[in-house]
């Protein structure tokens, strides 16, 4: 098999001759070696500890592409009696969330709208994880969406020429391919001058109350992330536009902005994390620490330490809406427990 080191030259490579644009690299079926080894187990241990115990889960495997094992997501062992299962321990909760949503009964082929409907009534139980039966459903619609993205990856790999870009949207932000796209030159700056007063202005205005020139969706945080980044002067293009998915999802504006952006920091723990943070940084959550961002904010002012360990910065963002300092009843940041990155251009 090629190294890791074959791909780093390759791609650069590729860069050097001009013909790697800035949003797509392509690898040919004799380059890319890639192969599914499901029994390859990178993660010893599922992240999500709470539905383990009423639900079976599997390793979704790995896909090595070039030497690099990179891994899927976690998965339902049954996916059928994944959902009987739940159905019949949280009767009570799915049949409140049906009626929010004016839903019929939960089944495989409605359980997104059920776990939209979901965020939206519970996103700060989500975020703080105090409450055990939310979160055990929480990590069940994850893992829905886990054969999802884990079938794309899979679809991906198997065409003659793989998008490499495209490819990094559907793997753990742990995986080494996306290390070695993170260190390349060509993206290790922004290309265009942001203008922190103006979006951070944005930011204000628009946090309660959404722009309606703009889309708005029921679950809105990396919308509005994008649209403040657009109004600080970040440019569109075919990739990173009203309403792709590297404008409206956390996992993929992560992916896309973090080594086109000037600074990066990445922390387990809010406190140090907070910390870190200024006005114009974008902070991108993982909750589950499941190697997949899950919300997306921006901060409009620094703030000091406070008595509990944490900075006392103003956040704004959607879902829920606010412009608030941490320590507001409706911010609830220091309650959160995952995996923080921040990006700064």
């Amino acid at each position: 098999k090629k190294s890791r080191k074959f791909i780093v030259s390759l791609i650069i490579a590729v860069f050097l001759v001009g013909i790697f644009p800035t949003n797509i690299s392509t690898v040919t079926a004799m380059e890319k070696e890639i192969s599914l080894d499901a029994d390859c187990n990178i993660y010893s241990e599922s992240p999500y500890n709470l539905l383990e115990n009423i639900v079976d889960l599997k390793s979704g495997g790995v896909l090595n592409v070039n030497g690099t094992s990179n891994p899927l997501f976690w998965e339902f062992d049954n996916m059928s009696t994944a959902f009987d299962i739940i159905i019949s321990k949280f009767d009570d909760e799915l049949n409140e969330i049906s009626s929010v949503g004016n839903l019929d009964t939960l089944s495989l082929n409605n359980w997104k709208e059920y776990f939209n409907v979901f965020k939206e009534m519970y996103f700060d139980n989500i975020a703080s994880g105090d409450i055990e039966d939310i979160n055990i459903l929480n990590q069940f619609f994850t893992v829905c969406e886990n054969h999802e993205i884990n079938s794309q990856a899979r679809i991906l790999c198997n065409q003659e020429n793989v998008d490499i870009f495209e490819l990094i949207n559907y793997l753990p932000y742990t995986s080494p391919i996306i290390d070695t796209i993170n260190q390349l030159p060509m993206t290790r700056a922004a290309s265009f001058n942001f203008n922190k007063s103006t979006a951070v202005s944005y930011a204000k205005k628009y946090a309660v109350n959404p722009n309606p020139s703009y889309t708005t969706y029921s679950t809105d945080c990396t919308n509005f992330a994008s649209q403040i980044l657009r109004s600080g002067g970040a440019p569109t293009n075919t990739t990173w536009k009203p309403y792709t998915a590297s404008w409206s999802a956390a996992h993929n504006f992560e992916t896309y902005w973090y080594s086109r952006s000037n600074s990066q920091y990445a922390s387990g723990n809010f406190n140090t994390f907070s910390g870190n943070l200024q006005a114009g940084d974008f902070i991108i959550a993982d909750w589950e620490k499941d190697g997949r961002y899950n919300h997306v904010a921006f901060v409009v002012a620094s703030g000091s330490k406070t008595s509990s360990g944490y900075y006392d910065v103003t956040i704004a963002q959607h879902t829920s809406n606010y412009c608030a300092k941490v320590s507001s009843s409706v911010n609830g940041w220091e309650n959160t427990s995952g995996t923080y990155v921040r990006i700064r251009f």
